[in-house]
């Protein structure tokens, strides 16, 4: 299965399968000079890919793993039930809920139980600490500034950038200045195609 665009890609990842349990996970990257839909039937092969819900029960009932795999541009990631899978065995894999998966800037992982989306630590301390930086300019230039931030909206990351907001809005009041009170779709750019649904909430980040 192909993911178009990153969002969909994630949001597959952690809505279609680690939200129902596929916790275990590997992460490949296919060579440029590979052709990606030889790979795909190469992988669907080796792995028993299925998209049949009792041939999967069937396996589960055996203790075999359930194996699925999407792939986006040259990544693709298998994901896998509990169970044994003997092609899968001989990989190196990781568990979701100890190892959070990362790719293009994001993680995917699970926060007591909940399957979590966020922006990658090192890359949203970056844009963090640029924003808290020109957290007493101009109130105009500064909710431009925030609306730019390109990052999709998953309910994690839309978390993250509530907790930026709120600290900005803490230096704003110290320092006598008037706070951000925004449309949140001005703040949040929409959501993956097939993703969340849109906020429309009028926001004040105190």
């Amino acid at each position: 299965m192909e993911a178009r665009t990153l969002g969909d890609f994630l949001r597959r990842i952690a809505i279609d399968y680690v939200r129902h349990g596929w916790f275990r996970y590997a992460v490949r990257t296919i060579p440029p000079e590979k052709d990606t839909l030889a790979i795909d039937a190469k992988m669907k092969a080796t792995y028993g890919v299925t998209s049949c819900r009792t041939t999967r029960m069937r396996c589960r009932k055996k203790g075999i793993a359930s194996v699925q795999y999407l792939r986006f541009g040259h990544t693709f990631v298998l994901l896998a039930t509990e169970g044994y899978q003997d092609s899968l065995d001989r990989i190196t894999t990781r568990d979701i809920r100890e190892s959070p998966l990362h790719f293009g800037g994001y993680s995917v992982g699970l926060a007591r139980g909940t399957v979590v989306v966020e922006v990658e630590r090192r890359v949203w301390q970056a844009a963090r600490e640029r924003l808290h930086n020109m957290a007493l300019i101009g109130k105009e230039p500064l909710e431009k500034a925030l609306a730019s931030l390109p990052f999709y909206r998953f309910p994690g990351v839309v978390r993250q950038k509530l907790e930026l907001l709120r600290a900005i809005n803490q230096r704003r009041k110290a320092a006598g200045l008037p706070l951000i009170t925004i449309e949140a779709s001005k703040v949040f750019p929409p959501p993956p195609p097939t993703g969340n649904r849109p906020c429309r909430r009028k926001s004040r980040f105190e």
